[in-house]
């Protein structure tokens, strides 16, 4: 848990952060789960004078509590919300998009085909002068929230925090490498704010 202290002084950093990337000049996009991370982004955002239009994603046949979560908060900040429902594709079709995502971020990993063909979809959703397309990614980590993170180290802080600083270091880390590389394919830039040196240096003190 945060001090209050500690509170004001990471949302000074996240302000300082994300006000080095924004471009106000042009319309904002956001990955929006509403979830912790995204919705510190969108607050920032709004601090600073932007209002992102937010995209959240989910399969087609299935609402999942992130839609829920996201169309809620939406509503309760006056933001935009754009909801894509990723069809049940036949299998032959899936296989032929998973193979194209896989030639696309350069990445044939599991956990990367599988998360990169969602956001593959959302990014092809969002407008295309929303050039600037803002995410959470790489909070998880620097939470320590992750279930795999959670099992297998929760009772060795010591080992948690190794693992931790391995993972943040590597630049492919939760996808981070890949996705940029899919927005690139959309002409997009991703804004990854949790993932600069400022919040990782807060976060592992």
């Amino acid at each position: 848990m945060l001090s209050k202290q500690d509170g004001a002084e990471f949302k000074s950093i996240l302000r300082d952060e994300c006000s080095y990337m924004l471009r106000p000049e042009e319309p904002q996009a956001l990955l929006f789960s509403g979830g912790t991370d995204s919705l510190t982004v969108l607050w920032t955002l709004l601090e600073l004078g932007a209002r992102p239009t937010c995209y959240t994603f989910r399969l087609e046949s299935v609402e999942s509590s992130d839609a829920k979560a996201s169309a809620l908060a939406a509503q309760a900040w006056g933001v935009d919300r754009v909801e894509v429902a990723v069809p049940d594709a036949p299998l032959p079709e899936l296989a032929a998009e998973v193979g194209n995502i896989a030639r696309l971020i350069g990445s044939a990993r599991k956990t990367h085909v599988e998360v990169m063909w969602l956001f593959h979809h959302v990014l092809a959703a969002v407008a295309p002068d929303e050039r600037q397309v803002w995410t959470g990614i790489q909070a998880d980590t620097l939470y320590g929230s992750s279930r795999s993170m959670a099992i297998r180290y929760g009772k060795d802080p010591r080992a948690f925090r190794e693992a931790r600083e391995k993972l943040v270091a590597d630049p492919g880390q939760e996808g981070l490498a890949q996705l940029r590389a899919l927005a690139a394919t959309f002409g997009k830039g991703i804004c990854a704010p949790y993932a600069t040196a400022a919040v990782r240096r807060f976060m592992a003190r």
